[in-house]
């Protein structure tokens, strides 16, 4: 068991968890919600560079990239749930990302709000709504990525959890 505290607590006591409170303003950033449209920017523009850099227009290949540089995004919420017992709100909604000149991470992740989904003092209980906050932020890009691209929900999933 683990003593919650808030995620401004967590933010100020682990400096290289690279999350910013509060909706960024500066270029750079892309939106969560965006990650639903790969059709439209700043979304499109993104998967153009993922398609400049792998020297590709398979959309396969670009989806799976982009994949797996989101699904390492998860440290996001993992950190703050398993080192102090707070899962932060990850819905898209709620958050931004700024990715890596080159692609290959995300660099900040902005949490709008610093809301907390629980604050469990039980094991079970945190992993089971980090668990939740990481699906539910996940199946929308899923499905987007797989609409588009072709590449299977299943590839997508692996790319995700890996």
């Amino acid at each position: 068991m683990k003593p919650a505290v808030s995620l401004h607590t967590f933010a100020a006591t682990h400096p290289r968890w690279a999350v910013e409170a509060g909706v960024p303003n500066d270029t750079g950033w892309i939106r969560g919600v965006d990650f639903t449209r790969p059709t439209i920017d700043p979304f499109a523009a993104l998967i153009d560079r993922i398609g400049e850099r792998c020297r590709t227009s398979d959309r396969k290949t670009i989806a799976g990239w982009f994949t797996l540089t989101f699904g390492l995004s998860s440290w996001s919420a993992i950190a703050p749930g398993l080192l102090a017992g707070v899962v932060p709100d990850v819905s898209l909604t709620n958050v931004s990302f700024r990715f890596a000149p080159s692609l290959e991470s995300v660099e900040r992740i902005g949490i709008h709000q610093m809301r907390v989904v629980t604050d469990a003092a039980e094991d079970d209980a945190i992993r089971t709504a980090l668990r939740a906050q990481l699906v539910t932020q996940a199946e929308p890009v899923a499905a987007a990525l797989h609409a588009w691209s072709g590449l299977s929900l299943r590839a997508i999933w692996g790319l995700v959890a890996s």
